[in-house]
């Protein structure tokens, strides 16, 4: 949170700022990723979960927009060897049920419900193949 941009903060894939409340209110909220060098360990794919509680341990997208609670869930597969290398935002004046080229993954409509407000507004992500420790 804070109204100055990470330096490590992901941005929308047309290179814009990435606050995650633009044209909703409320604070600023910023994205950052965390990384592993641990491949097993790396995250597969990420969930939005959108509640009318707060959700212990997380942290939440609409912080002071009003409204329902918005968390980022990153969920990890170990079975899965796709990992995720790169996440950004993508932004749009419609629903997307697809991921933009080049990109293999993408989560829920964060804005769902607030969509008058601001666009849709997704994580996407690509993945490499873990190969393990030869």
């Amino acid at each position: 949170y804070g109204k100055d941009r990470p330096n490590n903060a992901i941005t929308d894939i047309e290179g814009d700022g990435g606050d995650i409340n633009k044209n909703c209110g409320g604070e600023y909220v910023w994205i950052v990723p965390v990384t592993t060098d641990a491949g097993n360990a790396g995250c597969t794919r990420f969930d939005v979960e959108i509640r009318d509680s707060v959700m212990d341990g997380y942290d939440d997208l609409a912080k002071g927009a009003g409204g329902d609670y918005r968390y980022l869930i990153p969920r990890i597969d170990c079975l899965n060897n796709h990992k995720i290398i790169e996440i950004r935002l993508m932004r749009s004046s419609s629903s997307v049920q697809h991921p933009p080229e080049g990109y293999s993954g993408m989560s829920n409509n964060i804005n769902q419900g607030r969509e008058n407000k601001g666009d849709h507004l997704y994580v996407v992500w690509k993945t490499a193949e873990f190969k393990g420790k030869k």
